[in-house]
């Protein structure tokens, strides 16, 4: 009599295969989540610039204006309005203000603007003394470089944006 099925040992072979298989592809896949998530994120910094520089058409090329008449609308000196993780509170010095008050503006209140550096959660830098630059960062997933916008229109890995010069050094 001739059996034309297959054999326990035969079944189990396959079925070792097929689940080494699997293990591979699912360790493989772990790298393509990283590539997606920075992926994204380079997408929405990249909006982030474009409304920015809708932003900046719309208000005589300024990303922010002072908005206390009392005070002088800069400092002389290179300091920096630091925004981390998009959060209005921590954008604040003694010499000027930026917030939508007494007539000024600010380019981190501004809707389109607002919603997607929420959404990458990066740091903006904005120029005290050139009220026009600004730059944002945040950290790739390999944790070693920033991805970098600025309102130069440079879009690339840095280590962040320059101190004092709100811009992204390549």
């Amino acid at each position: 009599m001739q059996n034309k099925g297959f054999t326990l040992i035969e079944l189990l072979v396959v079925i070792a295969i097929i689940g080494i298989l699997a293990g591979i592809i699912v360790v493989s896949m772990g790298g393509a989540q990283d590539s997606a998530r920075d992926a994204k994120l380079k997408a929405t910094m990249d909006q982030m610039r474009a409304a920015a520089a809708l932003y900046a058409t719309n208000h005589n090329y300024l990303v922010w204006k002072d908005g206390d008449a009392d005070a002088p609308s800069a400092p002389a000196d290179d300091d920096e309005l630091v925004s981390a993780a998009c959060a209005f509170s921590a954008v604040a010095t003694t010499e000027v203000d930026i917030t939508t008050a007494g007539g000024g503006y600010n380019i981190l209140e501004a809707g389109d603007f607002k919603t997607l550096c929420t959404e990458s959660n990066a740091t903006v830098v904005a120029s005290i003394t050139d009220a026009s630059a600004w730059c944002a960062h945040r950290l790739l997933s390999n944790g070693s470089s920033s991805w970098c916008v600025d309102s130069d229109g440079y879009a690339g890995t840095t280590n962040n944006c320059a101190a004092g010069h709100a811009k992204c050094l390549p």
